[in-house]
């Protein structure tokens, strides 16, 4: 991907999560017309210290996930570029408030990366990009500028529960089938 635009970054810093963690956090891997573009939420607090997005626990368990199901064309961001975190430097979810503002960053990346389909990773995500829960979108398709689109639940939801090895990779497996069907890519 091109080198963020003055103007992208210029709305980023202007919000107050900017005041609060100065790090932001675009992308990793193919950033032109990948097959996929994954989308999560928000960085954490090693996406926040890398500046890349999905690089702690979840992002390991998305890099099994996505050699399990033979993905290796791909973009991964957030809709949120930078860390949200509360008055006391705590780590939080973004807001509803905070997933509007910052859809324009969601927007731009998905025009800048051109991708064939997208993955939204979490309801924050989903809701962001689809005005849906993860649950009313998993296995069904809606489309965002076009691009055939779905959603799971984040990683870390599949952590908690001790299951990324089993529904979360079927459910991952099953996303990726769904959108390559849709998309008209090779299953």
């Amino acid at each position: 991907m091109k080198r963020t635009p003055a103007r992208i970054l210029k709305k980023i810093t202007a919000h107050p999560l900017f005041d609060e963690n100065k790090q932001i956090v675009v992308g990793r891997g193919n950033s032109h017309k990948p097959e996929f573009l994954i989308l999560g939420e928000a960085p954490g607090k090693q996406e926040n210290r890398q500046g890349l997005p999905f690089v702690g626990r979840a992002g390991r368990v998305l890099d099994k996930w996505l050699g399990a199901a033979g993905v290796d064309d791909f973009y991964i961001s957030n809709v949120i570029p930078l860390m949200p975190v509360d008055e006391r430097g705590k780590i939080r979810g973004p807001r509803k408030n905070e997933l509007e503002y910052f859809i324009f960053f969601a927007d731009w990346v998905i025009r800048e990366a051109d991708p064939r389909c997208i993955l939204t990773l979490g309801d924050s995500a989903t809701w962001a990009l689809a005005k849906m829960r993860t649950r009313d979108l998993m296995g069904r398709v809606s489309r965002r500028d076009g691009k055939p689109l779905t959603g799971i639940f984040h990683p870390a939801r599949y952590i908690r529960s001790n299951q990324q090895d089993s529904a979360g990779l079927r459910d991952f497996t099953q996303a990726v089938h769904l959108l390559r069907e849709q998309g008209g890519l090779q299953i």
